[in-house]
């Protein structure tokens, strides 16, 4: 009982001990692995549910006064949380219209019809615009801000309507992408 919830806790870092608790788990409890494994989805749905509310909740508290300065420590702090939810729950979501949901309530532009697959984290959603009909490969990189030697560089990034970003494909702070583009 003990060694599984050490497993447990050592499962956010290292996938073995993934493998570990739950096979620890289901061979010292009674329930079979159906029963087992529904409410465990369930409870990981509800975790994720929690955790993107949370996660615009306070994006959007941090975000506020954006007409003013912001320090850089509550700008590193926001791309942070966003980026730690996108990574624990928001990559399962996507390539379904509840990524774009997600998106929006981050707040991203995202227009009707959007095929968003597997991308990377964006780390500033509200300087992302995306059209309608728009697809986004596996893995394509918007970055709408970075830190560089002269300080953090952003700037607006659009994706216009029926464009197709490919997979592993950049986009930089600053730019637009046409109507109709393959890129």
């Amino acid at each position: 009982q003990h060694f599984s919830f050490l497993c447990i806790s050592g499962a956010f870092h290292w996938f073995p001990f993934t493998i570990i608790a739950y096979a620890t788990m289901i061979a010292s409890s009674s329930f079979t692995p159906t029963s087992f494994a529904i409410p465990l989805a369930i409870a990981y749905l509800a975790h994720g549910l929690i955790l993107s509310l949370l996660t615009c909740t306070v994006t959007h508290f941090l975000a506020r006064g954006s007409e003013t300065k912001q320090t850089h420590l509550r700008t590193w702090l926001r791309h942070r949380i966003t980026i730690a939810c996108h990574l624990r729950f928001a990559k399962l979501l996507s390539g379904t219209e509840a990524f774009c949901i997600y998106l929006r309530l981050l707040g991203t532009k995202v227009g009707k019809h959007c095929s968003i697959r597997a991308i990377n984290p964006v780390s500033d959603p509200g300087l992302i615009s995306i059209g309608d009909g728009v697809h986004l490969g596996d893995f394509s990189r918007i970055i709408a801000g970075f830190y560089s030697s002269s300080g953090f560089i952003c700037g607006k990034v659009e994706v216009q309507d029926n464009s197709v970003i490919g997979s592993q494909s950049l986009v930089l702070p600053g730019s637009i992408v046409q109507k109709d583009v393959i890129l």
